[in-house]
């Protein structure tokens, strides 16, 4: 039975999983049963890098979707900062290469202009919270790891590269709204 998403605020994070080759090979890969993250903006709309498509603004969809995510009412979070943000990366291509090989990430560097979803919406998630949050006057919005020094990452300064969908539904900063 497919989640509702009457409940959906803004910013929350919608984990799916699929049975297609490319799905099972995330699951298999990062032992999950998840294989793809979305960020909810509203009314209807998720920001997402989809497979083959990229960094976009695209529909909500319910197929393969398991689980609704909602940052804890104590995580400062500001989707004007998430939407502000979003044009400088709309249009990116999909970082295949870096589902795959997340160890590669980390010697290409965060410029590749490519990003899979994992790695769109901890960048999109730090965004939101940095903005939020008075961080040190020298550590740019969305600061991995000024974030972390104060308990606001959700991956504890881990690189966005390397994170998998389902390392969202191991956060201490989110709770679970719905799961199926």
């Amino acid at each position: 039975m497919p989640l509702s998403l009457e409940r959906l605020q803004a910013g929350d994070l919608l984990l799916y999983g699929g049975a297609s080759l490319i799905n099972r090979l995330i699951q298999i890969k990062t032992w999950s049963r998840y294989s793809h993250v979305e960020m909810y903006e509203g009314g209807g709309l998720s920001l997402a890098s989809r497979n083959g498509l990229g960094v976009g603004r695209y529909p909500v969809r319910t197929d393969g979707l398991l689980m609704i995510l909602r940052l804890r009412p104590w995580v400062p979070f500001s989707m004007a900062a998430v939407r502000q943000w979003f044009p400088y990366v709309d249009g990116q291509e999909y970082d295949w290469w870096g589902l795959f090989a997340f160890f590669a990430a980390t010697r290409r560097g965060p410029d590749n202009y490519k990003m899979q979803c994992a790695e769109f919406c901890a960048r999109a998630l730090r965004v939101g919270i940095g903005a939020a949050v008075p961080l040190p006057v020298a550590s740019p919005l969305g600061d991995r790891r000024a974030l972390a020094a104060l308990g606001y990452d959700p991956f504890n300064g881990h690189d966005a590269d390397g994170i998998a969908p389902g390392e969202y539904a191991k956060s201490p900063l989110f709770m679970i709204e719905a799961e199926s």
